[in-house]
């Protein structure tokens, strides 16, 4: 799975005749954050269904003259990665709100 805001993969998985189709297996050009598909600044409960956010440095600028769809789809911070980064990064990195649950 590799949308193009976000380099060209971001998460990968190993295909057997066995994997979920839902499965896009695991996070490898960046962090990902399953979040409530509302409220980005909710992170959504294990198991629950929700919008994948994807942080990091393989993560875009945002689209080319267009601010507006920028805005409604990147994000500099949110309110709980803030209180992770001591755990991980000194400040925030670009956060792309996918749009798939």
């Amino acid at each position: 799975y590799g949308p193009t805001e976000c380099a060209c993969v971001a998460t990968c998985n190993i295909m057997t005749p066995r994997t979920r189709p839902n499965n896009l297996g695991d996070v490898v050009t960046a962090r990902g954050w399953i979040v409530s598909r509302n409220n980005p600044h909710m992170l959504a409960p294990v198991g629950a269904v929700g919008e994948l956010l994807l942080e990091g440095g393989a993560v875009g600028a945002g689209y080319l003259n267009s601010p507006e769809k920028t805005a409604e789809a990147f994000l500099t911070a949110i309110r709980w990665s803030t209180d992770l980064l001591g755990m991980y990064d000194s400040k925030p990195l670009r956060i792309y709100k996918t749009g798939d649950l």
